[in-house]
C-alpha cells in the first residue's frame, strides 16, 4: 500500500470550497468594519485598536497584539486615516490614528 499524496489531496480540497476566512483576512475586515462604525472619530492608539478588534475573534487563534495593529492598518490603503506617533524617547513613543475623510472606493446607496 501506498503512502497518499497529502500535498496533492489539500491543493484539491482548497480549490473550490468556501471556507472560514484567514486570520490576517478577518483582522483586515474587522478593521475596515470598525473604520464604517465610526471607531477612527477621534484618536486611537494601538491598544485601543486591539481591544476592539479582539472583541468578536475566533477563540481558537491567539488575539492580535497592539504592536501588530500598524502592520495591519498599513495593508490598507482604502482606509484614510492620520497617523501620529508621540513620546519623549522611543521607549514611550505612542502610535494613534484618526480618519481623515471618507474611505476610497466606498459605494453609496442611491436615493
Amino acid at each position: 500500500m501506498t503512502k497518499p499524496n497529502m500535498r496533492k489531496d489539500w491543493k484539491a480540497q482548497r480549490k473550490g470550497k468556501p471556507g472560514p476566512l484567514k486570520k490576517r483576512e478577518w483582522y483586515a475586515q474587522r478593521i475596515r468594519d470598525i473604520y464604517d462604525e465610526g471607531f477612527f472619530s477621534e484618536w486611537k492608539n494601538s491598544e485601543q485598536i486591539a481591544f476592539e478588534v479582539n472583541k468578536y475573534y475566533p477563540k481558537a487563534w491567539t488575539p492580535i497584539a497592539k504592536y501588530a495593529v500598524h502592520s495591519y492598518i498599513k495593508r490598507l490603503p482604502e482606509l484614510r486615516l492620520s497617523h501620529r506617533i508621540h513620546g519623549k524617547n522611543a521607549a514611550s513613543q505612542v502610535s494613534e490614528w484618526r480618519a481623515t475623510g471618507e474611505r476610497r472606493g466606498k459605494t453609496c446607496d442611491p436615493k
